[in-house]
């Protein structure tokens, strides 16, 4: 299972979702600020995937201390 798998499954996800508000997803080229809104809407959704899929694996907490680990050593070459 891959990053680039679940963003383009997220994104039909995101679309059928635009679909059932009667929002036509061809209007997404005409306007930026709609465009912008869509993204935000697939990265939400991208996001609680793998924050499900992490937590059902048990690793969320070995994940939390490896972002903090990487935080970490960025500030201290910042």
């Amino acid at each position: 299972l891959g990053a680039g798998i679940v963003a383009h499954e997220m994104t039909h996800a995101a679309i059928f979702w635009l679909r059932r508000i009667a929002v036509d997803p061809g209007r997404l080229h005409d306007d930026q600020q709609a465009e912008e809104r869509f993204s935000l809407v697939v990265g939400h959704l991208v996001s609680q995937f793998w924050q499900k899929y992490y937590e059902k694996l048990n690793c969320g907490t070995e994940i939390d201390r490896l972002i903090d680990q990487a935080k970490t050593r960025y500030q201290a070459i910042a």
